[in-house]
Order: structure tokens, then sequence, then C-alpha cells
């Protein structure tokens, strides 16, 4: 029997930046990414990690606020911390509380004949977090390679 729920739109479309945004990821350098990594009563969307930095990047179809909230928690353990949303959506959250939070912004754009693919690029450059605890970095980037291992969490690109 099929289940009848539906997903949200939102969520749908969430769903499609993952990939792009983990390309981007490698391409500054985090060689392991993962997606839907646990934080407390949370989840991260994308994690990147690399030798001596972790990425914590929050996808919001429109709800850019929200999108901040949880950005500012993920600065708690991400050296890096941005939000991503769909290119006609970026021009919403003001850019000037984003750099005073040193919050970063990427956008994806997604090509018209092709909508599974997607381009992901950074808008604004994300900031060391100013309240990074070591600890907490440590923790999840131990996590990100455990459940790296696993299929169901680990970004193909």
């Amino acid at each position: 029997m099929q289940s009848t729920k539906r997903k949200k739109p939102g969520k749908e479309r969430e769903s499609r930046m993952v990939r792009p945004v983990a390309s981007l990821l490698r391409e500054m350098g985090f060689g392991f990414v993962v997606r839907e990594i646990p934080y407390f009563y949370s989840a991260v969307d994308v994690f990147g990690v690399n030798d001596f930095h972790c990425a914590a990047i929050e996808l919001k179809v429109t709800r850019w606020q929200k999108g901040i909230r949880q950005a500012r928690i993920y600065q708690l353990f991400a050296h890096k911390a941005y939000i991503c949303m769909p290119m006609n959506y970026t021009s919403r959250p003001p850019r000037e509380l984003l750099q005073k939070l040193g919050i970063g912004l990427i956008a994806v754009e997604f090509a018209r004949l092709r909508p599974i693919l997607g381009a992901a690029m950074v808008l604004l450059e994300a900031q060391d977090s100013p309240i990074l605890k070591p600890r907490h970095a440590a923790m999840m980037a131990d996590k990100a390679q455990r459940l790296g291992k696993k299929t169901s969490h680990r970004v193909e690109v």
C-alpha cells in the first residue's frame, strides 16, 4: 500500500539543492560531505569536513529568518555556517545582517531544461565563527565520519 502522505513542496526543492551544495563544498576543499547530521533536536542539512575545518549549511526555500537562526546555532560547532537558497530568493535575506553575524549565503541556480541538475555558488562568504566551541566541532566531525559510512547520509556527486 502506497503512502498518501504528500511531501511539502519546499522540502522537495530543498532536497534538490543537496547535490549542488555538496559539489560546491568539495570544490572549496571539504573532502567529506554528509547530509542530515543530527545535532540535539535538529539536523544539519549539509555538513562538510576537511582536515582543519567544518562547514554547516542550512537549506531554505523561502523562510530565510529560520535559516539564519539555525545557521547561528551551527556556528557553535562549525567554523563556517551558511544558508542556501534558490537563486531567485537570495535577495530576501538582508546582506548586512548576514555579514554582521558572519553567516554566508549560497545560491543554487537550477537549469531550466534539466531541473534535476543545479549549480551552487557562494554569494557571501561566511566568516570564521565567533562562537565556535572546539569540542563541539570535534564531536560533529567525528559524527560526520561515522555517519558518512552509511550510504543514507553520504552525498555522492
